[in-house]
């Protein structure tokens, strides 16, 4: 009854019974992602491929003396993945194909022939740095065309290398905290052993010297020391030169330089020492040695001067005539004038200058 029923439903339709029972065939198809791939000799590279509707992939490489190309799952996929590794063995031309029943599809491979490095040349032999300081470093690859022109970059020392996230031939070097010195190295990755070399010198310039004293009164025939402080401690080049403008004499010590020995002059003097650092950074600092008879008071002058700096003058107060004279940091006598009192305020450049009022000198900075 079912049955006569369920025929004359599909009659109705204008379908037969024994057709509505049998559903209509998919065409099975299986294709590459790509047509080509392209190798190195020694390159390996994944091959991707789809079947639809999904189903297992049979995976071949026809057979070739010389094996050209060798294909094989990946190590977590099976024999009928959708990914097989495809890897370069000898130049020439081959095909991987894939099937699933009687559909196939072809990917031709083609394996070129290594290019090696033959010579790696870097921009710099030496970089001399202050520390911390940066300085990018560049490669040159030849051949240019190099089957791969990537670099190993290596530090043998406290200096830094970092390769460049977008340049292969290119890395970031920073210099050490301390005095150092340290070999660069960069060297092909692909195995010809070609390198070079590049040496980084960390240079920690002087900040500053400052001497333990402005002012030093000698009495006539008598001696004293002179000590300069010079920062940082972990300077690269802590050696100074002393010089002396005037009558007295200064002997640098000869186990340190930041030592001097001061001999006063014959006679009442005033001389000026300047201590400057041996390297490149015009760092100095000046003491005025007056040398005066056994007996002087030099402080009784004080009392009523006085010397202080504003933007672009120096300001003088003397209660009674005095000698004045102001110097350059080198020493050099920028101005002088006798018998000076009262108040008095005289333009200056910018520049460190030293004040005397007969026997009493200061140091200022005039901005």
């Amino acid at each position: 009854m079912i049955l006569y029923f369920l025929a004359a439903v599909f009659a109705d339709a204008g379908l037969s019974f024994e057709a509505a029972g049998q559903a209509k065939p998919v065409q099975q198809t299986v294709y590459f992602h790509q047509d080509t791939l392209r190798l190195v000799v020694g390159q390996e590279d994944s091959l991707r491929a789809t079947a639809v509707p999904d189903a297992p992939i049979l995976w071949e490489a026809p057979a070739a003396i010389p094996v050209i190309a060798s294909i094989a799952p990946p190590a977590n996929s099976g024999r009928y993945g959708k990914v097989y590794l495809v890897k370069g063995r000898k130049v020439g031309k081959t095909k991987v194909i894939v099937q699933v029943g009687a559909a196939k599809d072809t990917c031709w491979v083609y394996v070129s022939p290594r290019i090696l490095v033959k010579e790696v040349r870097l921009n710099k032999d030496t970089v001399r740095l202050k520390a911390g300081r940066t300085q990018m470093l560049q490669a040159g690859i030849t051949p240019q065309n190099a089957t791969d022109p990537t670099l190993n970059w290596m530090n043998m020392g406290k200096a830094t290398v970092t390769p460049s996230a977008t340049n292969r031939t290119e890395a970031l070097v920073t210099a050490a905290v301390v005095t150092d010195t340290t070999l660069i190295i960069a060297e092909a990755k692909d195995g010809s052993k070609c390198r070079d070399t590049c040496v980084v010198i960390t240079h920690v310039p002087l900040d500053s010297i400052r001497l333990n004293k402005d002012t030093l009164r000698v009495d006539i025939g008598s001696k004293d020391t002179l000590r300069a402080m010079v920062y940082p401690s972990q300077a690269t080049n802590r050696s100074l030169n002393w010089t002396v403008k005037g009558k007295a004499e200064l002997t640098a010590s000869s186990e340190t330089d930041t030592v001097a020995l001061i001999a006063a002059a014959l006679t009442p003097d005033t001389a000026y020492v300047i201590v400057e650092a041996k390297d490149s950074s015009d760092c100095r600092d000046t003491c005025v040695v007056i040398t005066r008879k056994p007996g002087d008071d030099a402080t009784v002058e004080v009392n009523d001067q006085s010397i202080y700096a504003s933007e672009g003058y120096v300001h003088i107060r003397s209660g009674k005539p005095v000698s004045l004279r102001i110097y350059t940091i080198l020493g050099a006598l920028y101005r002088h004038e006798e018998r000076l009192v009262g108040d008095h305020v005289i333009a200056l450049p910018r520049g460190l200058y030293i004040v005397v009022l007969n026997h009493t000198a200061k140091k200022i900075m005039v901005r």
